[in-house]
């Protein structure tokens, strides 16, 4: 019990201290725009939209409770928060998957700028959950250093975010996440949460005073280098919104609840920035079943560039669009013809292809031989195994050969169905001969290539599934010499049971019959009786 007081009194000074340290923050900084003539309002606000069952409903969806949170009234407004309550706009919650309690890097970048919640547009909160995603995916340790020396804080000036709200762009060279989605109207709707220690972490502050950020210098950065290794291992896999799903998110801030495992976490000083981001590991059991490192190469010049003219290279190779499209066009076919084995979540095991006619195995070499302008980087020396492991080729003598067994090693947590960039990675080998096409990351619209990928690799899944269903019905059907013994049979029980109901027929007819005869000989004997009744009383009379 001792402890338990000792605990509690000391929580409460540490919250009693952060408010304090808040509080002369932000009397400091209202003090100095006093001074200066400002208003103590920054930005212009209209009603909010929302009704009391959205924010019930908000909230819930937030992991919050409900009777934590109330609905704005018409001369309320995100700066005019209640003493122990913030505001949340919905684009929050209902776009960015913002759940409850905030997490600590969202809380950092907001204590060391002085910023209220509410002051954020919906992209920086994109961006927090996205970087917390994605490094809790690859194993680093990440904090407001991290994240500020590849984003930059401004404040916006378009018409929705109005003034005194601020976004999160990246920095030169760091483009990290891309969102197609619309922010409009993100002001409009907006509630009030209660801060509790189910919404703001024990011993956290949170500002709820609208204030501008002039004046505040940026947290400490990492070194070019380490900023570079950090953003490389970061963008391995596609960084669209998109796939950045609730059960993604919520993986990686709550791995408890949501029963997930990821790599032990390293910090940014332990990342190798000599070398650059592994995809994914891919062997096949067409040649040998050594596994083969895809790298994402470094930038190379263009392939119109090397020793040629523009015009002479688009005839040989044809652009990325023209690439992509015989890729989709041959990955179709293969799909249409030959589903592969059923793809579950632990994507581990060898999976069987049947390529098409002009589709090149994984062991062959994706280029053409006699293209002197292909350059293709180092690849690492595979190491031999034995022969008796190695998968076995069908000897089929069909047109399209013989089965390829294909297998690889995706180290995400997940499906590598939900992993859309190294999905690209692993489909980039189905190739038509003759098609030199680059890296994933070398191509021009590669996020439209991902994208495109991404729902092969779910149709291609829904195929397997099908498959599988279908293959287990059909092992699960009698054979024909059963179905020929079960026909049999049904037609000597048929016979049977014919002979039965003859029978019975007979039978009723027979006790139809005799009940007849019964009745009959009933009548006479009923007859004789009343007939020896009345010679009885004549012969009394």
């Amino acid at each position: 019990m001792k402890v338990k007081q000792e605990i509690g009194e000391k929580a409460k000074r540490e919250t009693k201290k952060a408010k304090d340290l808040v509080a002369t923050r932000a009397s400091k900084r209202m003090k100095k725009k006093d001074g200066s003539g400002g208003s103590s309002s920054l930005g212009s606000h209209s009603p909010s939209l929302l009704k009391s069952q959205e924010v019930v409903n908000l909230m819930v969806q937030a992991h919050g409770r409900k009777e934590l949170a109330k609905a704005c009234s018409s001369d309320e407004s995100p700066e005019s928060a209640p003493e122990g309550w913030l505001c949340i706009h919905e684009k929050y919650i209902s776009k960015c998957h913002l759940r409850f309690p905030l997490p600590d890097l969202l809380l950092d970048l907001l204590d060391h700028y002085q910023l209220a919640l509410s002051q954020l547009c919906p992209s920086v909160i994109r961006v927090v959950n996205g970087f917390i995603t994605r490094a809790k995916e690859e194993g680093i340790v990440v904090g407001l250093t991290e994240l500020m020396s590849l984003y930059a804080i401004k404040e916006s000036s378009t018409k929705d975010g109005g003034s005194s709200t601020y976004y999160l762009p990246c920095r030169p060279g760091f483009s990290l996440f891309k969102s197609s989605g619309s922010d409009d109207d993100w002001r409009k709707k907006y509630f009030f949460v209660k801060i509790d220690p189910s919404t703001v972490p024990m011993g956290r502050a949170l500002s709820v005073v609208w204030s501008e950020i002039s004046g505040i210098d940026d947290p400490p950065k990492l070194t070019d280098k380490q900023s570079r290794a950090l953003f490389r291992r970061l963008h391995q896999s596609s960084n669209a919104w998109s796939s950045f799903t609730t059960s993604r998110i919520g993986s990686a801030r709550f791995p408890e609840r949501y029963n997930a495992s990821f790599p032990d976490p390293i910090p940014v000083e332990d990342l190798e920035v000599s070398e650059g981001p592994n995809v994914v590991e891919i062997s096949t059991g067409a040649s040998t079943s050594e596994n083969e490192k895809t790298l994402v190469p470094k930038m190379r010049p263009s392939f119109r560039n090397r020793n040629r003219s523009a015009a002479a290279a688009g005839a040989s190779r044809g652009s990325d669009k023209s690439q992509g499209g015989a890729f989709i066009n041959t990955l179709k076919e293969v799909l249409d013809d030959a589903p592969v084995m059923d793809v579950g979540p632990a994507e581990t095991g060898a999976r069987d292809v049947v390529p098409h006619p002009e589709v090149l195995p994984a062991m062959d070499n994706p280029h053409p031989a006699g293209d002197p302008l292909e350059i293709e980087p180092p690849r690492p020396k595979r190491s031999r195994t034995d022969v008796g492991d190695r998968p076995v080729r069908s000897t089929s003598s069909s047109s399209r050969g013989g089965t390829v067994g294909w297998s690889f090693t995706h180290s995400k947590p997940g499906s590598i169905l939900d992993d859309p960039w190294s999905l690209a990675t692993v489909l980039r080998h189905l190739k038509m001969v003759g098609c030199s096409m680059p890296s994933v990351n070398s191509l021009t619209n590669k996020e439209e290539y991902v994208e495109i990928a991404h729902h092969f690799g779910q149709l291609a899944g829904a195929i397997n599934r099908a498959q599988l269903k279908f293959e287990e019905t059909v092992r699960g059907a009698p054979t024909a010499a059963e179905l020929t013994q079960a026909a049999e049979m049904f037609k000597a029980t048929k016979m049977e049971l014919d002979q039965a109901r003859t029978q019975v027929s007979e039978l009723q007819a027979e006790v139809k019959r005799l009940g007849l005869k019964a009745d009959t000989q009933q009548g006479k004997i009923e007859s004789q009786a009343i007939d020896i009744q009345v010679k009885g009383r004549k012969i009394n009379d």
